[in-house]
């Protein structure tokens, strides 16, 4: 599937692969800001139990995801910065 969406998006012009860069990191990033307090509210309330062999609080199993999240924000904020920079429609 990754190969059909790159003959895709090298079939159209540096406008166009701007514009669906653009989109795709609004989307990947708005969606990961709107699955971010859901899911923070769920690793604080797993904090109350741990794992059943080490004890350890289900907190720490779970803030990586969180970290994802926040990482997949982040990132895709820098890079609907990037597109609207370039005035090219291809990455630096």
């Amino acid at each position: 599937e990754h190969v059909v969406f790159d003959l895709v998006y090298n079939a159209f012009g540096p406008r166009v692969r701007r514009g669906m860069r653009l989109v795709g990191a609004v989307m990947i990033g708005a969606l990961a800001a709107y699955a971010l307090p859901g899911s923070v509210d769920y690793v604080r309330f797993m904090g109350r139990e741990g794992t059943p062999v080490l004890g350890v609080s289900f907190t720490l199993v779970f803030a990586p995801f969180v970290l994802l999240l926040v990482a997949l924000v982040v990132r895709s904020l820098v890079e609907v910065v990037a597109v609207l920079r370039s005035r090219r429609g291809e990455r630096d």
